[in-house]
């Protein structure tokens, strides 16, 4: 499934980013994940972000040329969010 990174504030006024379906714009989660690896895909997320510029599709939801990709097994599947299990299937990467 392809994704577009969300900014949005968050609590306080802090900056948040998550990923949202591209089309349909619905959340896209992964269940529970070690605090251990949180820290990674926030980093991976900013670092999409911080590339906009050379990569402009990757924030917006009806852009086609740039997103994240992701693929794993899902736990959960609905019209408002798609969840997968954070385990050895789940990849996310920028296409």
């Amino acid at each position: 499934m392809d994704c577009y990174i969300d900014a949005y504030k968050g609590a306080e006024g802090r900056q948040g980013m998550r990923l949202r379906e591209k089309g349909t714009g619905r959340k896209v989660s992964f269940g529970e994940v070690p605090p251990a690896a949180a820290d990674p895909f926030m980093q991976f997320l900013i670092m999409g972000a911080s590339s906009a510029a050379a990569m402009p599709d990757v924030m917006l939801k009806d852009g086609a040329e740039d997103g994240v990709r992701v693929s794993g097994n899902v736990d959960f599947d609905s019209p408002e969010e798609i969840r997968f299990f954070y385990d050895d299937a789940l990849q996310y990467l920028f296409v």
